[in-house]
C-alpha cells in the first residue's frame, strides 16, 4: 500500500525521504487543503493511504473518496477560521444526501487523530459528513462542530454495506453528536459521545439493525442521549444525564442489554421513554441498572408502546422518584422492576404484565396481585365494578361489593350464573 507525502516541499520540515516516511509530512501553518486533497486524490487511484503527521493541519472542504485511508497519525485536522463549511465530505455528497441510492464512495477509512470543527471561529459546518458505505472509523476524535459532529447516510438494500466505528469520541458540538441515517447493519464499539447539543446518538431514516456495544452518552447538553427512530441493538451501553430522556425508543423492534441509565438527581429526567414521534413496540430491555433520578424524575415514560419486555434493577438513591413510570403501558408490555434499596418501592419487585390477560401492579388499576411483598405469599383480588360472564367452558373468580360496603368473592360462569364463595364479615 502506498503512503503519500510531500517529502521534498520547502513548506515541510522533513529533512529527507526517510524522515518523511517515518514521521509523515508536517503542517505548513497555513491552509493545507490543496496538499491534503492532492494526497487523497493520488491515494484514490491505487487504493492507498493518505498519511498526515503530528501537529494541527488547517483545511476545509476536503473530499473523501473510495478506497482511501486517511491516516492522521496522531495529528489534528482543523477547519479553517471563517470557512463556514464542512471539514470533510464524501465525494458526490450534495447530490446524494436525502436519497435512497446505494451510491457514494465505499471502502474508505479515517483513523488515528482528531477532526476539529473549530466552532469558535465558524458559523456553520460539520467536521465530517458522509454518504457512503462499508467504511471504517477507528481511533478518531470528532469535536467542536458548529452544526454537529458527524452526519452519516446511505440508501437501502445492497450487500457489504456496513460501516464500522471503533474507539471513537464525539463531543462539544453545537449540534447532534452522531446523526446516523445509514448505512444499515453497521457496528459501533467503544465510543464516548458527550456534551453535544440536542441528541447524542440518533438512528433514523435508512439506519436499521445497528449494533452498538460499550458506547456511553453523557452530558446535560443532550436533550436525548440515545434516540432510536430505527431498530438498534445495544450491549453494555450507558446513557447519563440528558435533560429530557436518556434513551428514547421511538420505533418498533430493538434491544438494550445490560449497561446503565441514570440521571443527575435534578429535574424531571426520564430513563427510558417508549414512543415520542412513533410507537415503540417489541423492545427487549434486560439486565439494566437504572438509578439517580430526582423526585420529579421517572425511570420509564410511556407515550406509545406495546409488546415490550422490560427487566431492570432500579436504585432509588439519593432521592426517591414519585413514580416508577408515567403514562400508560401498552398491550402486552411486560415489566419486571427490582428495587431492593427502597422499602417504599419494594412492592415493585414483581412482574407486572399488561394486556388482555392482565396482572396489574398499580393500585390505580383493578388487579390480581401475586406474592406482592418479599416476606409474604398470597393472591389478592381487588373489587371490580363490572362482572362479565366467563368465556365458553370457563369460570371467573372475582371480587365485588355486596352493596353494603362488604367485599364478596364470587365465581361467575359463562351463562351468567354466580356462585357466592365468601362475604367479608
Amino acid at each position: 500500500m502506498a503512503t503519500w507525502f510531500d517529502g521534498g516541499s520547502s513548506s515541510r520540515t522533513a529533512s529527507n525521504l526517510a524522515d518523511a516516511l517515518y514521521y509523515g509530512p508536517t503542517p505548513s501553518g497555513g491552509d493545507d487543503s490543496a496538499d491534503i486533497q492532492a494526497w487523497i486524490d493520488a491515494a484514490a487511484v491505487s487504493g492507498g493511504e493518505a498519511s498526515l503527521g503530528p501537529g494541527t493541519w488547517l483545511a476545509q472542504g476536503l473530499v473523501m473518496k473510495s478506497g482511501v485511508i486517511l491516516n492522521l497519525r496522531g495529528g489534528t485536522l482543523k477547519l479553517n477560521n471563517s470557512a463556514n463549511t464542512d471539514l470533510i465530505v464524501t465525494t458526490g455528497f450534495a447530490g446524494l444526501t436525502g436519497g435512497v441510492t446505494t451510491g457514494g464512495p465505499t471502502g474508505f477509512a479515517i483513523r488515528n487523530g482528531t477532526l476539529d470543527g473549530n466552532k469558535a471561529n465558524n458559523t456553520s459546518g460539520w467536521p465530517l459528513r458522509i454518504y457512503g458505505s462499508a467504511y471504517r472509523i477507528d481511533d478518531l476524535e470528532i469535536q467542536n462542530g458548529n452544526d454537529g459532529g458527524c452526519f452519516s447516510e446511505w440508501g437501502t438494500g445492497g450487500t457489504d454495506m456496513e460501516a464500522q466505528w471503533t474507539n471513537f469520541r464525539i463531543h462539544d458540538c453545537s449540534g447532534p453528536g452522531l446523526d446516523w441515517r445509514g448505512p444499515h447493519d453497521s457496528q459501533f464499539v467503544n465510543g464516548l459521545i458527550f456534551k453535544n447539543t440536542g441528541f447524542g446518538f440518533r438512528t433514523s431514516v435508512n439506519a436499521t439493525s445497528e449494533q452498538i456495544t460499550n458506547v456511553h452518552t453523557w452530558g446535560t447538553e443532550h436533550t436525548y442521549g440515545f434516540h432510536f427512530k430505527t431498530p438498534a441493538y445495544t450491549v453494555n451501553c450507558v446513557a447519563e444525564g440528558a435533560t429530557t430522556a436518556n434513551v428514547v425508543l421511538d420505533c418498533n423492534s430493538g434491544a438494550w442489554f445490560g449497561g446503565a441509565v441514570y440521571g443527575t438527581d435534578t429535574g424531571a429526567e426520564i430513563g427510558f421513554q417508549f414512543g415520542l414521534d412513533s410507537t415503540a413496540r417489541y423492545w427487549n430491555i434486560q439486565g439494566t441498572r437504572v438509578y439517580q433520578f430526582a423526585v420529579a424524575g421517572v425511570p420509564i415514560r410511556y407515550e406509545a408502546s406495546g409488546g415490550n419486555s422490560i427487566s431492570i434493577l432500579f436504585d432509588a438513591f439519593p432521592s426517591t422518584p414519585t413514580n416508577i413510570y408515567t403514562g400508560t403501558p401498552g398491550t402486552y408490555d411486560d415489566i419486571d422492576i427490582k428495587c431492593p434499596q427502597s422499602p417504599a418501592l419494594a412492592l415493585w419487585s414483581r412482574r407486572v404484565k399488561y394486556g388482555e390477560e392482565h396482572i396489574y401492579g398499580d393500585s390505580g388499576f383493578r388487579a390480581l396481585m401475586l406474592k406482592t411483598d418479599p416476606d409474604e405469599a398470597f393472591i389478592q383480588i381487588l373489587e371490580t365494578s363490572t362482572n362479565s360472564n366467563a368465556s365458553t367452558n370457563g369460570a371467573r373468580i372475582m371480587a365485588r361489593d355486596n352493596g353494603s360496603g362488604k367485599t364478596q368473592l364470587i365465581v361467575r360462569f359463562q351463562s351468567g350464573a354466580v356462585q357466592l364463595l365468601a362475604t367479608e364479615p
